[in-house]
């Protein structure tokens, strides 16, 4: 089990045990100790609704986020680069992928240092392959971003970090995908 799955176990165990726990407790103690089949009953509809509450009731993410440089198309000469954006609402966590586009589609997207939020705008730093793979190579960039807490972002698999590889991106809120060329 990977350590983020572990985390995101350890957390539905947490929230569901302690719910469970308190509803167990109170209905024994107002049954005076008699009560145990209505105390189980408490502690699985306890445990139910705080799974429910997370998971099920939690509103979808509602962001926008956009990519503002470079621009679509551009040419870029160093291994690392500035990518500029705005987020609204502007607590909205920011997460920069990469994909080497022209390697083919099996590439993952790598998930990039966070960038720095002030407000709405923000600005990163990424990093286009390595000194020797990527030069010549198109890349997409892509901006997903998440206005729910980061606990909540863990329960639904969609918490991102630094060179993280994924597969796909993740179903969040995010900008249109930008292809440069990386020229060295």
């Amino acid at each position: 089990m990977s350590s983020s799955r572990f985390a995101i176990a350890v957390g539905y165990i947490a929230i569901l045990g302690l719910a469970g726990l308190v509803a167990f407790v109170i209905t024994l103690w107002r049954t005076q100790w008699r009560g145990i089949y209505l105390s189980i009953l408490a502690f699985l509809v306890a445990a139910f609704a705080a799974y429910s509450t997370c998971v099920f009731f939690w509103s979808p993410p509602v962001a926008e986020v956009s990519i503002q440089k470079p621009v679509e198309s551009a040419r870029v000469e160093s291994l690392w680069i500035s990518v500029e954006g705005k987020v609204s609402p502007p607590d909205a966590k920011v997460q920069i992928l990469v994909h080497p586009s022209s390697s083919g589609s099996a590439q993952s997207w790598w998930v990039q240092p966070p960038p720095n939020q002030s407000g709405g705008p923000w600005k990163g730093d990424i990093c286009l392959g390595t000194e020797t793979s990527g030069p010549g190579e198109y890349f997409q960039i892509i901006a997903v971003a998440s206005p729910r807490p980061r606990w909540i972002d863990l329960l639904h698999y969609q918490c991102l970090q630094d060179g993280q590889r994924l597969d796909e991106i993740p179903a969040l809120p995010r900008s249109e995908i930008i292809t440069v060329w990386r020229s060295k």
